[in-house]
């Protein structure tokens, strides 16, 4: 998958999608799984992830979204603090994403 041409002051400009509910998916970093992690929104060449776990940005964390489909792998660009003590981590998709088109 060639990488997205997408200048990072440009990022925000991506369109998102939100799913219809939360969206428990099958996680893990470095082997061990992330049991808590959900969608809270994805773009073409990314996605954000909510879970209680810390990441620091640059490590890689994969993910199913259907079982019996191919992992998303992603590396972490960024592990915000949320309100409800859990955390956002804004990814970007190294190999997989997310066809978004109408």
């Amino acid at each position: 998958m060639p990488k997205p041409n997408i200048p990072s002051t440009d990022r925000r400009d991506a369109a998102r999608i939100e799913p219809p509910g939360i969206m428990h998916i099958d996680a893990e970093h470095q082997g061990e799984p992330i049991a808590d992690a959900q969608i809270l929104n994805i773009s073409r060449h990314g996605v954000a992830l909510r879970c209680s776990n810390v990441f620091v940005p640059g490590e890689r964390i994969s993910f199913s979204v259907n079982r019996g489909v191919a992992p998303v792998l992603a590396r972490v660009l960024a592990c915000e603090p949320m309100e409800d003590g859990w955390f956002r981590l804004r990814c970007r998709c190294i190999l997989g994403g997310f066809d978004i088109s109408d």
